[in-house]
């Protein structure tokens, strides 16, 4: 797992092998990117249930302002940040997601939500907590990142949908 496009081109990340746990691919992430990639310039990021902090680094990489990294178990994004020198860029706080969503006055252009896939009603609290609690920017993007009919996204603006293999990337846009 690397990070694929950006000023930190090339860069090799830590992650688990433990099979509970699935990085988002190097090719999967690339395409999201693509997709994505204007969304990065000045942004500010958050990467929920960041695991690796891949998805925020790739962001990060390619001109994001600011990206927040949560994560209940934060050893492989404090380790894949540990070489960034321009730390202002970052934060990473070790706690549940859910509870972050609840308490940040934060609002976010670009949120990544890929929470454990054997917890699915985690997706539908987390992006109730996004919109309930009012955290992403209007025009923002939600990337989520699930299986395969896992989720359904009647209630939100979900604008694009990607199929790689056994997952899924659902693009939800915020309020206009």
């Amino acid at each position: 797992m690397r990070i694929i496009s950006g000023k930190y081109k090339g860069r090799k990340l830590m992650f688990t092998t433990n099979k509970q746990f699935r990085p988002t691919q190097d090719r999967v992430k690339e395409s999201v990117f693509n997709i994505i990639n204007t969304q990065c310039k000045e942004a500010l990021v958050l990467d929920a249930f960041a695991g690796s902090g891949s998805l925020g680094l790739e962001a990060l990489s390619r001109g994001a302002k600011h990206v927040v990294f949560i994560d209940k178990c934060i050893d492989y994004v404090k380790e894949n940040i540990s070489w960034i020198e321009e730390k202002e860029g970052i934060s990473f706080f070790k706690t549940s997601a859910i509870s972050y969503l609840k308490k940040t006055d934060l609002k976010f252009d670009l949120i990544f939500l890929d929470p454990p896939w054997e917890e699915p009603r985690l997706f539908d609290r987390a992006l109730k907590a996004i919109f309930d609690f009012d955290i992403l920017k209007p025009n923002g993007i939600i990337v989520c990142e699930h299986k395969k009919k896992m989720i359904q996204f009647d209630t939100y603006n979900c604008v694009k949908q990607v199929t790689y293999g056994k997952k899924m990337i659902s693009l939800i846009k915020g309020p206009q």
